[in-house]
């Protein structure tokens, strides 16, 4: 196990290994004194993830996780509220967004946040009401003349990073690297911030170059609304060879 973490806490998995079961709540960060930060996350179910390449979070539901209607007001006390899931939602599983958001994206109460605790499963093809539960109260009404959008957990599903340039994209963005090869639906760390390993997609690449993602690799940021995913830690001489990256994802 690579040391150095803050608070000298060992981790209830380590770095270097990908597991079945799932060792600590998604989207935990570990800070290590060198300035890497990691960040517990889980495989989604379809594509293995390769050492070494950009993953990101799962695609959002652009049409269908935003404007949601509330059936049923929200009270102050209240630690969970009904949504109604349009018909043409994809079919989740119970706690699917756990650990995701719930926000208030309309009316009175605009602005609202609260974090999905639990909720229960829905179905594709006909509307229906799931219940978001929280930890903490509403703590004022929310009245059904507002709407919501519900924002799963990034880290929850990563999927090998398929934006062009790292840019705004609903396909879901850059979250950071991967430091293992990782089975499908398996639990690991991955790394958002510090230094960490890349793949070079330019020529040329020297050291302290401010860099975006070229979908698993990295490229120079040269056009204007490329994100920042950091800058080169190493020097790099040709296209499809690794370098070190200094990570400012996380």
């Amino acid at each position: 196990m690579d040391g150095g973490m803050l608070g000298q806490v060992r981790p209830p998995q380590s770095i270097f290994t990908a597991q079945a079961q799932k060792a600590t709540e998604i989207g935990f960060k570990m800070p290590f004194n060198d300035g890497r930060v990691y960040v517990y996350s889980k495989c989604g179910p379809d594509t293995a993830l390769v050492m070494g390449q950009l993953q990101q979070a799962p695609a959002v539901e652009e049409s269908n996780d935003c404007n949601l209607v509330i059936p049923t007001e929200g009270k102050t006390l209240d630690k969970e509220l009904q949504v109604t899931i349009p018909t043409g939602h994809a079919t989740f599983v119970a706690n699917a967004y756990e650990g995701g958001w719930l926000l208030i994206d309309s009316g009175a109460a605009e602005g609202l946040v609260r974090r999905i605790k639990a909720h229960n499963a829905f179905t594709t093809g006909t509307a229906a009401t799931v219940t978001f539960k929280f930890r903490d109260a509403l703590d004022e009404t929310v009245a059904v003349a507002n709407t919501v959008k519900i924002i799963a957990n990034p880290f929850n599903g990563i999927i090998v990073n398929a934006s062009v340039t790292g840019g705004a994209s609903n396909t879901g963005r850059t979250l950071g690297v991967a430091p293992i090869d990782v089975t499908k639906a398996y639990y690991f760390w991955l790394l958002v911030r510090g230094i960490g390993p890349a793949i070079n997609k330019d020529s040329e690449i020297h050291v302290g170059v401010a860099l975006c993602a070229a979908g698993t690799d990295v490229d120079i940021l040269t056009a204007v609304g490329d994100a920042l995913i950091g800058n080169a830690a190493s020097f790099c001489a040709a296209s499809d060879e690794s370098l070190l990256v200094d990570y400012k994802l996380g």
